[in-house]
């Protein structure tokens, strides 16, 4: 077993249309992942934030939403590989 973990930043862009008015939030996105393999058994956490600024017409000055994401998945090793 293994494990990896990493931090991703980036901008985002947000389309709301379950809100009147609808509109578009500009920002970014701040996200730490965590990763443990176990064979080809890959199991992931994702916490993450994003947030940013309506872009017309929405009294809010700032919108922004947390997520919490478990993974499964697997890992195949489909390559070429040498005598060992």
């Amino acid at each position: 077993m293994y494990t990896g973990s990493w931090l991703d930043l980036g901008p985002a862009v947000g389309f709301v249309s379950d809100l009147t008015p609808n509109h578009t939030v500009v920002g970014g996105h701040v996200a730490f992942n965590f990763d443990a393999y176990v064979g080809n058994l890959v199991l992931g956490l994702s916490a993450s934030y994003q947030g940013g600024v309506p872009t017309s017409g929405v009294p809010d000055s700032w919108e922004g939403a947390m997520l919490l994401l478990f993974r499964v998945g697997g890992v195949f090793d489909v390559g070429a590989r040498g005598d060992q």
